[in-house]
């Protein structure tokens, strides 16, 4: 099963103590987070990726399900609920790579795994440390770009469900909103940063651009 690596949503990076080793427990796990597996070389320590915010438990138990077939690993009761069929298939993982499965029985018993529900990047990043199958992942980092929005009185705040890939985008989406929206007055582009689930830079403390709409509307047609 393949997920198409996308370089413009590539929000995030995972990385490695030894140089980027795309293994199977990392297809398996990480796969559903679309991983630039093409342009990995353990040369490099950092493996991009995409659609962090899109993978699901579902999209994961149909990653490592593919890959459990690719390696002729048996396979789990296909009736079974999501989070034994998971537990199976990542138990399997493990005792083919020899490493100890004690770990993962506690992860699975301290987590539910319902269908539908998004996967945290930093669970799945967990379950692969528990699974490493020389591919010495150490942890990873996000960065994405958000639009805070006021009415000149109220406290900013984000009228989106998601932030963007890039400046760019999140500059596009404000201008787009606040011509909408004639309510409001200015969009703040700020920038957010998590390495590890540990909030490094908060959007409010990281400003990069403020958008007026006064400026948009009364911005120059462009030339014919």
């Amino acid at each position: 099963m393949a997920t198409t690596f996308n370089p413009d949503n590539a929000t995030g990076t995972l990385t490695f103590a030894q140089g980027v080793r795309p293994t199977p427990a990392i297809r398996a796990l990480l796969g559903a987070l679309a991983l630039d597996t093409a342009g990995a070389s353990e040369s490099d320590d950092t493996l991009p990726f995409s659609g962090e915010s899109t993978a699901t438990w579902d999209s994961v138990l149909a990653h490592t399900a593919a890959l459990g077939d690719e390696l002729g690993l048996p396979a789990p009761a296909a009736d079974a609920p999501l989070g034994e069929r998971m537990h199976a298939l990542v138990s399997a993982l493990a005792a083919r790579a020899g490493t100890p499965a004690a770990g993962i029985d506690v992860w699975f018993q301290q987590n539910t795994l319902i269908p539908g529900q998004q996967a945290e990047v930093i669970d799945l990043v967990e379950l692969a440390k528990l699974v490493d199958d020389g591919h010495g992942l150490t942890g990873y980092r996000i960065e994405e770009y958000s639009v805070n929005v006021t009415d000149g009185q109220c406290h900013p705040w984000n009228p989106f469900d998601s932030n963007f890939a890039s400046q760019a985008a999140a500059e596009t989406a404000a201008e787009q909103w606040l011509l909408e929206n004639e309510d409001h007055t200015e969009a703040v582009i700020g920038r957010v940063v998590v390495v590890d689930n540990v909030l490094e830079c908060d959007d409010a403390d990281d400003c990069l651009t403020t958008i007026c709409r006064e400026n948009l509307v009364h911005a120059p047609a462009p030339a014919a």
